[in-house]
């Protein structure tokens, strides 16, 4: 036999070793296991067993904040109420989100809330809204909303004000909103 001959023999024999391990379960020289000898019962294809989870299951949430354009990432311990549930039982208890992967050891939700992130939402400044001064929480130019307008015109601010509200004025505590809205005022109705 020539060489040609042999290759085509040695590719053949990985092809067939290749298959009895991939598809038949069983490797060259070993017979297939009779389901029935098993006396721990029948193995069931993986897309039959019912994976549950433990009470060392980690639950990790993917949080977007929609309007940070953010997304968060919290990792907790599953409570104890969910212990023993499977992949449709948790999503069945799930009030937010979806769950994205799911293991005994670790489930991954991931949810949209429409809102800022915690670390925006702690923070606040003064801006311009409808021609008025406005309070904001948030972070100027990035991620904000508008919790309320103030009586105050801008038109009748100075420029310097003007320019230091259209870039954002940050508020460190109510004391400092206070202050902050009454020098704003006297210089609107100084009149």
């Amino acid at each position: 036999m020539n060489l040609q001959g042999k290759l085509w023999i040695v590719y053949l024999f990985l092809i067939v070793a290749s298959f009895s391990i991939a598809y038949l379960g069983f490797s060259i020289g070993s017979t297939p296991r009779d389901i029935g000898s098993d006396p721990s019962g029948p193995v069931l294809p993986r897309s039959l067993s019912r994976d549950v989870v433990t009470a060392e299951t980690v639950v990790v949430r993917k949080i977007f904040y929609a309007k940070s354009k953010l997304e968060v990432e919290e990792r907790t311990q599953l409570p104890a109420a969910l212990v023993g549930l499977d992949r449709e039982q948790l999503a069945a208890r799930l009030q937010d989100g979806i769950i994205e992967r799911f293991s005994p050891q670790e489930i991954v939700v991931r949810e949209v809330r429409d809102e800022l992130a915690p670390l925006h939402a702690a923070k606040r400044f003064l801006s311009i809204s409808d021609g008025r001064v406005a309070l904001f929480r948030g972070v100027p130019g990035l991620a904000y909303e508008c919790v309320e307008v103030t009586d105050i015109p801008v038109a009748k601010l100075p420029p310097q004000e003007i320019v230091d509200l259209n870039k954002g004025i940050p508020i460190y505590s109510d004391k400092n909103l206070m202050e902050l809205l009454m020098g704003l005022s006297s210089l609107a109705f100084a009149d």
